[in-house]
């Protein structure tokens, strides 16, 4: 089933027990609580696990002779999971990807720009070692990818059809303020688990009153009847299993509640909605795929002709 935004907002007003002359909070206020909810307990405890949520690839053209790279966007923490170096048919140059080189290490590469073999982090930067000297390349970030903002349904518009020759996406209704010939948009699968099917699409045309013409995007194909588009960083779907909903609307009544109550009896309930969260995600085997145990990976440089080298 569907879950929107505004289920989540009829959910918490359903369960707050606030007569709505003491709700002082807006709908805006109430999406940025369960934002930041999302971002410093859920997506955490998620990323935890090591079993692929929230994690995606990024990728960035490479220039010639340049070594400084921004990391992507929208990495969360300013982290990356991995760091890979692809030739001009997206495969990668390194089974292991590039190396993670720790700023004494810099000495160990060359200046001179070539093909570079490791990478070290400086703040909001990945710098390339040695300085890349192949454009035809691409440097792809593997990101815990920050969702989008929540926002109410009607900051977005919901799929009628979609012509895949002309690009032209129909909606249900007048399309929002704002959806214009130029505006960018991301386009999410109106069934869970909810996935960005397209990812800042920039609009060319509006050749009706509940229309707009994509010319040139790609995935229009994956788009269907019930899907919603929104602006580009806004989503109208929490970015959490289905199942984890309830206790995310938990974390927001009590966030919500934080100033009527005792700091320390605030942070005891946090702490048991969290619980209850994990608990009922990890209830029976404790792993996303389940009859698949994880298997230990270790690096072909790592292992000589009878096993693992060992380092003395």
């Amino acid at each position: 089933m569907a879950y929107t935004s505004d289920d989540l907002i009829t959910d918490i007003e359903r369960d707050s027990f606030q007569p709505a002359a003491q709700d002082h909070f807006t709908t805006a206020q109430k999406l940025a609580i369960a934002d930041a909810e999302i971002l410093q307990t859920l997506a955490p405890l998620l990323v935890s696990l090591d079993s692929g949520f929230f994690l995606e690839p990024a990728d960035t053209a490479i220039v010639a002779d340049q070594a400084e790279y921004d990391l992507d966007r929208y990495a969360m923490w300013n982290k990356v999971r991995r760091v890979e170096l692809l030739d001009s048919d997206d495969v990668p140059l390194y089974e292991d990807g590039l190396k993670l080189a720790t700023p004494e290490q810099r000495s160990m590469y060359s200046t001179e720009s070539s093909t570079p073999e490791a990478f070290e982090m400086r703040d909001k930067q990945i710098v390339l070692l040695p300085p890349p000297d192949d454009a035809t390349q691409t440097l792809r970030q593997w990101i815990y990818r920050r969702p989008g903002r929540l926002v109410a349904t009607s900051s977005a518009a919901v799929v009628s059809s979609v012509n895949t020759v002309s690009g032209v996406i129909t909606y249900t209704a007048t399309r929002p303020s704002g959806f214009t010939a130029a505006s960018v948009h991301d386009v999410y699968a109106g069934r869970s688990p909810f996935r960005r099917i397209i990812t800042a699409a920039e609009a060319s045309d509006t050749p009706g009153a509940n229309q707009q013409e994509f010319a040139g995007v790609s995935g229009l194909s994956l788009v269907q009847a019930g899907d919603y588009v929104c602006f580009r960083d806004e989503t109208v779907y929490p970015a959490v299993p289905i199942e984890l909903v309830p206790f995310l609307k938990d974390l927001v009544i009590r966030s919500m509640a934080r100033t009527q109550m005792d700091e320390k009896a605030y942070q005891l309930q946090r702490l048991e909605i969290i619980d209850r969260a994990k608990a009922a995600f990890m209830a029976g085997p404790g792993q996303r795929v389940v009859g698949h145990p994880k298997r230990i990976n270790i690096p072909r440089g790592r292992v000589g002709r009878r096993g693992i080298r060992v380092v003395s």
